[in-house]
């Protein structure tokens, strides 16, 4: 098939328009150099190679070109994502494989048609996980994705993604995680029921974690000894952050009951 891309601009909303919505898988075809191009030019964060399994679709309307999406394996560590699902890391490590990454999705700044981006959404949730499975033989159970503080992440509230909160800044590099300020709203969608019946995913855990983070952090806040007490007493391995994150989860036991009477 020949994909045209036209410039002019298209609007309205999706039922305007009779031509089938359809998505292209382009990977390692001659099309795959053009998604890179397109990508490049269009989406913020442009086009980067990406480390491990990914898929790449192009998005038509009828025979021409309104878009681009991929996806690549789920990030190694989200405390939020972790939270929702309420697992520790063993049970993460195992699962990990399954959970996949929206990490572009691009409808041309021509194509203003409205409905069009949920509607790609939902086409890709059912594609992605037909192909996954059938090139990396692991069928995709969750997928997650970051939005952009200056976007809305409209279509992802429309497509009934559930947004975990904000990220804290930072950005894997290598083997390091830099802060680079960029703060995203993280949201995910389970499309396996059988896996969402077994972990029972709840926004509420997300909340615990908070305030764990905000209870570490006061008990780390001010510190009262010097490390090179350490030294000299001849203890080589430094064991405060232990002593921090057992202090921690003892008075985590009490904060559900801070400020009732009894």
């Amino acid at each position: 098939m020949v994909y045209k891309y036209i410039k002019s601009p298209m609007s309205g909303t999706i039922i305007d328009y009779e031509d089938d919505i359809q998505l292209h898988k382009v990977d390692e075809t001659k099309w795959e150099k053009y998604w890179n191009e397109m990508v490049n030019e269009h989406h913020y964060l442009r086009f980067e190679s990406s480390i491990g399994g990914r898929i790449k679709y192009i998005i038509t309307l009828g025979e021409r070109i309104v878009g681009a999406i991929s996806f690549c394996s789920a990030m190694y560590h989200l405390a939020p994502r972790d939270s929702y699902m309420g697992w520790d890391s063993e049970t993460r490590l195992a699962m990990l494989p399954h959970l996949i990454n929206n990490n572009r999705f691009l409808i041309l700044p021509m194509v203003n048609i409205q409905n069009l981006a949920s509607r790609v959404l939902s086409m890709s949730l059912h594609r992605v996980q037909e192909d996954w499975e059938k090139q990396y033989e692991i069928r995709p159970y969750m997928v997650e994705t970051f939005v952009d503080k200056q976007y809305s992440g409209t279509c992802y509230k429309a497509s009934n993604w559930s947004c975990l909160g904000m990220t804290k800044g930072y950005g894997k590099i290598g083997k390091e995680y830099v802060y680079h300020g960029r703060k995203k709203d993280l949201y995910v969608y389970i499309i396996d029921r059988q896996f969402a019946k077994r972990f029972k995913p709840d926004i509420g855990r997300i909340n615990i974690y908070n305030e764990r983070e905000e209870l570490s952090a006061m008990i780390n806040g001010t510190p009262m000894w010097y490390p090179s007490l350490l030294k000299e007493l001849g203890i080589t391995d430094n064991p405060a952050q232990k002593i921090v994150e057992k202090f921690t989860d003892h008075l985590m036991r009490y904060i559900p009951f801070l400020g009732r009477s009894e």
